[in-house]
């Protein structure tokens, strides 16, 4: 792609916590009553690909595998921490016998310890995210991309519980101030061609040890992506087909459809009760 002018830009995300606390779900953008109070994440997404020229090209991937069915055993310990209240000692008050007193949870971290049972109930996948953005050096404008995928994946973001933020090992930003502060230009171009490589051939971080070291280069290593447990309710938040709430036009066109009545000669057997059940 250097060859042909082009410049190219990519990074992955990550869980800033770990899988065991959930991100802001679709419950939350559709717990509204009235439809047009109700707001569809992926619109942003739709919003930052419209500001695409032409000869821009902007991707998005998400690769995800079947966890272990008992994926959610391993927080087993740290659910248990965040079950357990505080125990404090009264102070001893003229001769009385000292008393062991459970400090009572405030209403949001009862809210926390509900949402990490239910995050943990539902199955998950192994995910790896990543994005990648290419465009002509005439017309590139990687921080403009940089701040859209940023702004799209922050509507996830609950500061109680969990967060997306950049894997900075995969991005194609390096500097003398980032380990191994070394031959810095070099890095970025091998982290380039590694997101391109990744993100051509759908690798994910899973995988053999011996089938990512011998892949890997100086500078270059293939143990970079990191992937992560998310369960079926928070992939169907971050990928979805846009709701009718959502402006897709003039960039995605829409199926029309309509419901209809049965055809005048469509036979029917059966008496009128049974007929009745299937209304």
């Amino acid at each position: 792609m250097l060859k042909k002018n082009y410049q190219i830009w990519g990074s992955e995300l990550v869980l800033a916590k770990g899988a065991l606390y959930p991100i802001k779900t679709y419950p939350y953008f559709f717990e509204e009553i009235k439809e047009e109070k109700r707001v569809d994440p992926i619109s942003s997404f739709l919003a930052l690909a419209s500001t695409m020229k032409d000869k821009e090209i902007f991707g998005a991937q998400i690769i995800i595998e079947p966890a272990e069915k008992n994926w959610a055993e391993k927080f087993e310990e740290e659910l248990k921490k965040l079950k357990e209240r505080k125990k404090e000692e009264k102070p001893v008050v003229d001769g009385e016998s000292p008393m062991a007193m459970f400090s009572m949870r405030s209403p949001g971290e009862t809210d926390v310890l509900k949402a990490v049972e239910a995050n943990l109930a539902k199955p998950a996948f192994e995910t790896t995210i990543r994005f990648l953005y290419l465009a002509p050096k005439e017309i590139y404008n990687e921080s403009a991309v940089y701040k859209g995928v940023v702004a799209a994946f922050q509507q996830y973001n609950t500061l109680s519980m969990n967060y997306f933020r950049h894997n900075f090992a995969a991005m194609t930003r390096t500097s003398f101030e980032f380990w191994p502060h070394l031959f810095p230009k070099m890095q970025t171009e091998l982290r380039r061609q590694r997101l391109l490589y990744n993100f051509r051939y759908r690798n994910s971080r899973s995988g053999l040890f011996i089938a990512r070291w011998l892949t890997s280069r100086w500078f270059g290593p293939n143990s970079i992506s990191k992937s992560f447990c998310l369960n079926t309710e928070s992939l169907a938040t971050i990928f979805h087909i846009p709701t009718t709430g959502v402006l897709t036009a003039p960039h995605l066109r829409r199926v029309e459809s309509r419901k209809t009545g049965p055809p005048s000669g469509l036979e029917i057997f059966g008496e009128e009760e049974e007929i009745k059940k299937f209304q």
